[in-house]
Parts: C-alpha cells; sequence; structure tokens
C-alpha cells in the first residue's frame, strides 16, 4: 500500500481486525502512522517504508508497544533529508543509540543500520537511509556516494547481504565507494546493465542463477573493448533468462555483432531502445539491413516474441517469415499513417489491412488498445 497523504481516504480500505500483515510506503505522512496502527491490533507482520521522514528507535517502541501487542515481526526503512551536513557522525550515532536496545536486538531481533549520502558534491545534497537487518527490502540504491555508515550490527565490517531485491539497474559508476563495494545482491530476478562494467559488478552481484529479465544498454562516451566478452560472460551464467531488452540496436551493434552473442534460454527479445511505452515513439526504427543482421543471430532463430519498431512494412513480413519460432510480434511501422485531430490521433488502416491481406490466414492482427500504432500478430 502506497500512502500519501490522504488519511481518511485509507481509512475505508483498512478492515481493522482482519489485518495480520502490511507492508506499506508512506510519504511525509508520519504524523498519521500511530494512528492508523491502532486500527489494527491483530497485526503480526509489519513492514514499513519511510520517506522524508523518520522516527527514531524509542519512539517506534513505544507506537508498538501500545498498539501493536501481537506484533511478532518488523522490518523499516526510512529515507530523510537531515536538518544539515554538519556533525555527520553525532547525528547517526543518535539515531543509533535509539535502537541500540533490549527491545530491538533481544526482543525482535533486529539490528539497524544507517548511510550516509551526498548525491551531489558540488552542492552537498545529502539523504540519510536507515534500515532493518537483516535486509528484506525490494531496492537499494547503489548510485550515490555513501560517505558514513553506523550500525547496531556487530559485525558490520562484513557483506551487507540482500536477497529480495526484484529489479536493479547498475552502471559502472555504483557501488565504487569503500562502504558501499561490501553490498551483496543476491536472487535478483530483473537486472539493468549500462556498459562498460567494472570488476565490482561480478562482487556485488555474484550469481545470476535466478535473472528472468536483462536490459542491456551502451555509454558509447566510455571505453567499450571488452562489452562483448563481458555481456557473454554474464549470458552463460543466466540458465533461466527469459527475455533479453537491447537498447537502441545501432550502439548496440556497433559495438557487438549480434549474431555473435548466444542465450539458450532467451525466448522473448526487446529491441525498441527503450524500456519505456513511450520509446515507441521516440526511439530510431530498425531498418532493413539491422534486420537481416537480426535474422542471422541464435536469439532471433530461437526468439518467440519480439518487440520492435520498423522503418518499412516489408521488414513485418520479413521478421514473419525469417524467425522460425516467432509466435508473438508487436511491432510499430514508420510507414503507418496517420493524422491528428484535436490533438487525438487517427489511424487509417491501410498498413493493418495490407497485413491482413499478406500475412498467412492463421495469423491475428489487432492494434493495442492503448497505443494504437502498435500492431499485435500472433502467428500460428
Amino acid at each position: 500500500m502506497d500512502y500519501r497523504d490522504n488519511y481518511e481516504a485509507y481509512e475505508l480500505l483498512i478492515p481493522n481486525l482482519s489485518i495480520t500483515r502490511l507492508e506499506i510506503r508512506l510519504y511525509d505522512t508520519v504524523s498519521n502512522l500511530n494512528n492508523m496502527l491502532k486500527t489494527m491490533p491483530n497485526l503480526h507482520y509489519l513492514t514499513c517504508t519511510l520517506f522524508d521522514d523518520y522516527i527514531n528507535g524509542n519512539q517506534w517502541e513505544e507506537m508498538i508497544r501500545k498498539s501493536l501487542s501481537k506484533l511478532k515481526t518488523i522490518n523499516i526503512q526510512m529515507k530523510y533529508e537531515p536538518p544539515s551536513n554538519e556533525n555527520k557522525e553525532v547525528q547517526l550515532n543518535e539515531i543509533v543509540e535509539s535502537f541500540r536496545t533490549e527491545f530491538w536486538i533481544n526482543e525482535y531481533q533486529r539490528f539497524i543500520r544507517c548511510n550516509w549520502y551526498i548525491t551531489d558534491k558540488e552542492h552537498e545534497p545529502s539523504y540519510v537511509d536507515i534500515f532493518t537487518l537483516p535486509y528484506v527490502f525490494h531496492y537499494f540504491d547503489g548510485s550515490p556516494e555513501c560517505v558514513l555508515t553506523k550500525s547496531t550490527y556487530p559485525y558490520d565490517n562484513k557483506h551487507l547481504i540482500c536477497n529480495q531485491i526484484d529489479g536493479f539497474h547498475y552502471q559502472s559508476s555504483y557501488f565504487t565507494d569503500s562502504i558501499l563495494s561490501h553490498v551483496r545482491i543476491n536472487n535478483i530476478r530483473s537486472l539493468t546493465l549500462t556498459f562498460p562494467i567494472i570488476e565490482q559488478f561480478f562482487s556485488v552481484i555474484p550469481n545470476l542463477d535466478q535473472l528472468n529479465s536483462l536490459c542491456v544498454y551502451v555509454n558509447e562516451k566510455k571505453n567499450l573493448d571488452n562489452i562483448q566478452s563481458d555481456l557473454q560472460f554474464i549470458l552463460d551464467r543466466t540458465p533461466f533468462l527469459y527475455s533479453l531488452f537491447i537498447g537502441p540496436l545501432s550502439a548496440f551493434n556497433s559495438h557487438i555483432p549480434f549474431k555473435e552473442i548466444t542465450c539458450a534460454s532467451v525466448r522473448q527479445l526487446d529491441i525498441r531502445g527503450d524500456t519505456t511505452y513511450s520509446s515507441w515513439y521516440v526511439s530510431p526504427s530498425v531498418c532493413e539491413k539491422q534486420c537481416v543482421q537480426l535474422f542471422h543471430s541464435p536469439l532471433a532463430i530461437q526468439c518467440e516474441t519480439l518487440n520492435i519498431k520498423v522503418t518499412t512494412r516489408q521488414i513485418i513480413l520479413d521478421l514473419v517469415n525469417n524467425m522460425p519460432n516467432l509466435k508473438a510480434l508487436n511491432v510499430m511501422c514508420d510507414d503507418d499513417a496517420g493524422s491528428y485531430v484535436d490533438g487525438a490521433e487517427l489511424l487509417e488502416n491501410e498498413l493493418f489491412n495490407w497485413l491482413y491481406q499478406q500475412l498467412p490466414s492463421t495469423s491475428i492482427i489487432s492494434r493495442d488498445t492503448t497505443y494504437h500504432r502498435i500492431i499485435q500478430i500472433w502467428i500460428r
């Protein structure tokens, strides 16, 4: 549940006594948290993420003892901007000591860790990230510089293990400071990589056994000498990878011959240039020459679902005819004629009808109900 600023609206959604488990994110609404918890006396499990504010350990203890007598498990993450960048160590020590109590360490067996991040060295905006250990949250930010960390955990010089992060975007500038370099992310299922990567990547994310989806981008402003071998090294360690997204194909293909990349488990390819729906409209289209290179790649031969934007309609037929295992094609074509009336796009059906005539009669063709320029083709 995401909870921002209208507590009365959420009162109707909380069935009070029936709630035993709650995962909630609150945005600058700490004043209402205590009232909310009072309505859930049978709560056994609480995971709470607070943004733009924090509650110290003593205040948490008071709320839990008064309102949540049946609580068995609690996980907390709080992110806020400190009042000043002065006396960082003093500020973190005050936070940590409020959690170094019998209540937290013995009763609930929870340690706390505080990281102080600087996101812009020139202007020094900072934020503090406070979280309970073990780390059970689905997101970890490795991009800013962590300049100070404090913890109640007695072995805090060892690795911070993150086992439940769903998705992560890694760049070579991440996890480079001495504190964040000890983070270990396991069991990740969705990963975005911007190449080149550095050796540090393989220590932060030591295994990819559970990876299901991989997005690959290329930073052409950096040294890309080892990009092909690094990518293949990663793909060779992803036995369950199903979906592979490639950033702009022109940039990718100029550094990695697409036909030389292999991964036996991949069945879905996305080469739109960006994972967002807006990329259908702003990303460059794939030309005929690039598609010919695609046809001859092992990834295309085994592909069952393809998302692509192309320059001409003939390419659509070529895709269907040259990808033997293709079952679903989501495509946008540059010569799909349309016009705008009062700001709304009105598409003609000329391309749609042409495809209907050219494709096998067993094919099913439709337009996406939200983004009408996307044509969906099911091949049987």
